[in-house]
């Protein structure tokens, strides 16, 4: 069985998302390369990474088979949406989803409109 490496997330600006990543998420960059045509940003989040990736002024919508969202397990996930709500956060929707009698989730928007997800298992 392979084991996940990292996801990719394009990004407009790179300051913009790394501060949201890393003081929103609790990310932590562990590596940068950049070069005249992009800039990748390697975040830490748990076992897992978050590249963004910033192709400057090649930013370009896609359409089916790219990621839908990234998702990140929360000990409490009301704190959690309190947290986001006063960092000015979107959130999507007007309340977690009960998905099933011991897990709950709430969906919102980093910098760049990607999909985020807190999941909250109990």
């Amino acid at each position: 069985m392979y084991k996940m490496d990292h996801v990719g997330v394009r990004i407009k600006d790179s300051k913009i998302s790394t501060e949201f990543y890393c003081n929103i998420l609790g990310c932590e960059v562990v590596g940068t390369l950049k070069n005249e045509e992009r800039e990748l940003i390697f975040l830490r989040s748990g076992d897992g990474v978050i590249e963004l990736i910033n192709k400057f002024n090649q930013y370009e919508e896609r359409g089916a088979g790219v990621v839908d969202h990234i998702a990140f397990t929360v000990d409490n996930l009301d704190e959690e949406i309190k947290k986001l709500q006063e960092s000015g956060v979107n959130i999507l929707g007007d309340k977690p989803i009960q998905v099933t009698e011991n897990m709950r989730i709430i969906f919102f928007e980093g910098p760049d409109r990607e999909r985020l997800e807190f999941v909250e298992k109990r």
